[in-house]
């Protein structure tokens, strides 16, 4: 009996030890719980917009076949966790950082005041005559500015005729407050001239100074799933986008680094705490939208950014155009005829006018070579070829117009239109034609709602990823969209890398044809969507990819900015049909029969001399 006291008075203290470490236990488990986010408060954080998020993902799943990568995305593989020392934002950009350079801020430009005219206006027009106009720069006082740097959009056109054209040469700025754009008339008819500011100098000032300074305009947000909980975490290019640490005092911060090993291309999230790195799960354009913007650019600029406003006129804005000469009714009035669109000769040439071309009868007429139309036969052109395009939704919008040409009425209207907008990896094919194109998004930033991050791929590693067979294969690239919230450094090293991946791609498959296409115009709807920025991107594009072989850029802006559509990040289809025209004249289908002939020839002379 005393034995079986002391056995039960042994098991009392072993007995609380346990309680007292399993209610420990719970205690630390319900203190982790309490600060991850379960998976059915997520859906219903990140997943909110069930229509744009969820279902067309599994709609256009069930149309069209999904193509994946073998292996998940080198960035995601190869994370890091690193601890950094972030201090308060407003030391970061050297509070107050948008200050102007000089003190004396002049009055913006107002287009209520401003103006104008034709110069040396004639009563009657002929064809490829030259239409020459000046604009003045006035403040809301009606004074004359004095200097330039006005963003203005300067075009004719006639709806009646759906034709329009920019400047030749673009718009001179003489740097007084005055502006000079010239066009030659390259259709008969009446011709409206319109001329929009689209910023004063002083908020371009301003986008300047927020695009070189301000790394972390947008927000975004990494989703971080481990079982059946998820947390949400900001994330950039940058880790100075801790928005947290805008108080005076500094803060260390764990950081997941995603930066990728091959094009090292940056991407930081903030580390949830109980998550490993490569629980990252997906990626999400933040509902905090331009937090760190608002925070740190005054009222006064931003209301400088406003919306783009039409001049009028001293004088007449609608001229005659006539026809004296041999000219057709619509010409373009270069004095020797153009070549065939070729990928070995007009690279990047610049036309005899400078203007890549125009609109007539809604149709775009190169200035640079020859376009080919291919509305009835491109089954011809794209047979037994392998397309590739990569990039943004610009050039999604290429890959669902070139599907619709095939399909005609098979695919839904709403996958249709989902599927212009989203982002993802698909693929279609069409065994008839020994067709099959592949498209998938650029890597980060992107402004996605949301992505899973192993569909998430940098361009320049896809290139090296993907197989090429010679002209038989084609890629289609196009950035710029997403990148309006970085800085021109920024991009011009994600160009690099692409611009080393072609070069690599070359090495052994030389004469795979490469389209670059360029950005083209937007809504403007917020700061950091402006076309501004737009045509600044391009500039840099222009630099970084000018005089590759087999490389050709296909300038869109201008298709984009002189289209009676209007600015549209999503232009409508006689937009995207014109686009498609000059990029297939490059590759389609008579270099290619071409170059088959004479390797085919060649051949023939090898065997007959053995």
């Amino acid at each position: 009996m005393a034995g079986s006291r002391a056995s039960c008075n042994t098991t009392k203290p072993q007995s609380r030890k346990v309680l007292q470490y399993s209610l420990l236990f719970l205690g630390v488990m319900v203190l982790i719980m309490t600060s991850i986010e379960p998976i059915g408060q997520l859906t219903h954080l990140v997943f909110r917009n069930t229509t744009e998020s969820i279902i067309p993902i599994l709609l256009s799943q069930s149309h069209i076949s999904v193509f994946h990568n073998r292996r998940p995305p080198t960035w995601l593989t190869n994370s890091t966790v690193v601890r950094i020392h972030v201090p308060p934002l407003r030391k970061v950009f050297g509070w107050p950082f948008l200050q102007p350079q000089s003190k004396v801020v002049s009055l913006p430009t107002d287009a209520n005041y401003s103006y104008f005219q034709i110069i040396n206006p004639k009563r009657f027009y002929n064809i490829c005559d030259i239409l020459e106009i000046q604009i003045f720069a006035k403040n809301k006082r009606n004074v004359m500015k004095s200097h330039g740097g006005d963003y203005f959009f300067v075009r004719i056109h006639s709806p009646d005729l759906q034709a329009s054209a920019n400047p030749d040469g673009g718009i001179i700025d003489h740097q007084n407050g005055s502006y000079t754009a010239r066009f030659k008339l390259r259709w008969t008819g009446h011709v409206q001239i319109t001329v929009t500011l689209m910023h004063s100098s002083e908020a371009v000032s301003v986008l300047r100074r927020m695009r070189d300074y301000l790394p972390a305009r947008q927000a975004f947000d990494g989703i971080f799933r481990r079982g059946n909980n998820a947390k949400r975490v900001p994330c950039h290019v940058t880790p100075l986008m801790f928005v947290k640490s805008w108080e005076n005092t500094s803060t260390e911060v764990e950081f997941c680094n995603f930066t990728d090993p091959v094009t090292r291309s940056p991407w930081y999230c903030t580390k949830p705490k109980y998550f490993p790195c490569s629980s990252y799960s997906h990626h999400a354009g933040s509902e905090r939208g331009n937090e760190v913007l608002f925070r740190l650019v005054s009222i006064s600029d931003r209301s400088l950014i406003g919306q783009p406003m039409a001049l009028n006129s001293s004088g007449r804005s609608l001229i005659k155009v006539g026809n004296l000469t041999s000219h057709p009714a619509s010409s373009s009035c270069l004095s020797k005829p153009l070549s065939q669109c070729n990928m070995g000769k007009i690279r990047n040439a610049e036309s005899e006018s400078g203007l890549p071309g125009y609109y007539y009868n809604n149709t775009w007429t190169s200035l640079k070579c020859r376009i080919t139309e291919y509305r009835d036969n491109i089954s011809k052109c794209l047979r037994n070829i392998t397309m590739y395009f990569l990039g943004d939704s610009t050039i999604r919008q290429w890959f669902i117009f070139i599907i619709e040409q095939f399909e005609q009425h098979k695919l839904q209207s709403v996958i249709k239109d989902d599927m212009g907008f989203r982002m993802g990896k698909d693929s279609w094919k069409s065994q008839e034609y020994n067709l099959s194109m592949h498209y998938h998004h650029h890597g980060f930033p992107n402004r996605i709602s949301l992505v899973p991050t192993t569909d998430v791929h940098y361009v320049a590693n896809m290139i090296d990823s993907l197989s090429s067979h010679g002209t038989n294969t084609v890629y289609f690239i196009s950035t710029g969209a997403h990148f309006t919230i970085t800085n021109l450094d920024f991009y011009r090293n994600r160009l690099r890398g692409i611009k080393d991946a072609i070069y690599r791609l070359h090495e052994h498959s030389p004469d795979t044809p490469i389209i670059i296409k360029s950005a083209n115009t937007r809504e403007p709807t917020s700061t950091d969507r402006s076309n501004w920025y737009h045509e600044e991107l391009n500039t840099v594009l222009y630099e970084e990819m000018s005089g590759i072989p087999n490389v050709v850029l296909v300038d869109v802006w201008n298709m984009t900015t002189g289209h009676s559509s209007g600015w549209n990040i999503h232009p409508p289809n006689p937009v995207i049909e014109n686009e498609i025209s000059l990029a297939l004249s490059f590759i389609c289908p008579k270099g290619r029969k071409k170059e088959k002939s004479k390797k085919n020839a060649k051949n023939r002379h090898l065997k007959n001399n053995s």
